[in-house]
């Protein structure tokens, strides 16, 4: 049933996975009624479209029992590009990887930006740390990746635990932390134990429009896990700032108010060179707990950024 005045948009998409066994992308119009789908056959965590330039395409990154990639679909259906891989290695620890949760169109809009995930070790050198209990030896390494749509080439492209990590930034967050054991085809069953800290769940990207900015292009990366945004360079020279409610990531910003801070933000994207527009999942609110506390809400939030030197 529709209430108020008909929505603006044209169709709108989202990912959808069924009991009957659908498991795609479905286009809607402002009506509610179905006018696109593409059943990929496996979930869907991550997706973005094209321009004209690249025929409105459609990518999207997928996840399976035993693999994970990304895939590039016509408007007509047809699948004309694939990355989907599982770890074949027989060593886990060097080998484990998987693709998770973003399929965003890059910025020079020949190819998708994705979140690359790898086993990180702590060094022999690092003082001990525990987990929920566990030393820490492995966790999930979030990687900046590039999928080159012409050559179907791999790019990892920045290494976010280079700039956080949870033995220098150790923060416990049990609503969204958790061990993982992790496995590769070729290992005979062998896993490795790993804490899924940081939590990457989504890549955008900037480039400003105004004239005289001095605000470079950039990535803009959730940290869901360690309640973390994070601001990286296109120009590949590394980080521009980092915000976070939690003193532990060295945040560049300050809230101007408790109510402002955000937990467990699954997606952000700047609009301007001042305006950053965030979905806060609020998993990691104190208050919220399992089962669910009273303060376990999301909410969409916009917030002005303020830089030294600015007004």
């Amino acid at each position: 049933e529709q209430t108020g005045s008909m929505p603006p948009y044209g169709m709108l998409l989202f990912d959808l996975t069924t009991e009957h066994g659908f498991k795609g992308i479905v286009g809607v119009d402002a009506t509610g009624h179905v006018i696109w789908y593409a059943d990929q056959g496996h979930e869907v965590h991550g997706f973005d479209q094209f321009d004209e330039s690249q025929g409105y395409k459609i990518g999207m990154m997928l996840d399976s029992s035993d693999r994970t990639g990304l895939v590039v679909v016509e408007p007509d259906g047809t699948e004309t590009k694939s990355y989907v891989k599982r770890c074949k290695g027989t060593e886990v620890e060097k080998d484990w990887y998987q693709l998770s949760n973003e399929a965003r169109v890059a910025p020079n809009t020949r190819g998708l930006m994705t979140i690359y995930q790898s086993v990180g070790k702590v060094s022999h050198d690092d003082p001990e740390t525990k987990y929920f209990g566990h030393k820490l030896e492995h966790y999930v390494a979030d990687h900046v990746a590039y999928f080159d749509l012409a050559s179907g080439n791999l790019t990892l492209m920045y290494d976010l635990s280079d700039y956080l990590n949870p033995v220098d930034n150790m923060l416990n967050e049990s609503m969204s932390m958790q061990w993982l054991d992790q496995t590769c085809a070729g290992s005979g069953g062998n896993t490795v134990s790993v804490l899924d800290w940081s939590g990457a769940s989504s890549i955008s990207t900037y480039t400003s429009s105004s004239t005289g900015s001095t605000v470079p292009p950039l990535y803009i990366v959730c940290l869901r896990n360690i309640n973390t945004i994070m601001a990286l360079k296109q120009d590949l020279t590394g980080l521009q700032w980092i915000m976070s409610p939690d003193a532990q990531m060295n945040s560049n910003f300050t809230f101007s108010a408790l109510n402002d801070e955000f937990f467990d933000p699954i997606d952000a994207q700047m609009i301007e060179d001042d305006t950053l527009i965030v979905f806060d999942g609020g998993l990691n609110r104190q208050g919220c707990k399992d089962p669910v506390g009273e303060n376990c809400f999301s909410r969409a939030l916009e917030y002005r950024l303020t830089y030294q030197g600015t007004p």
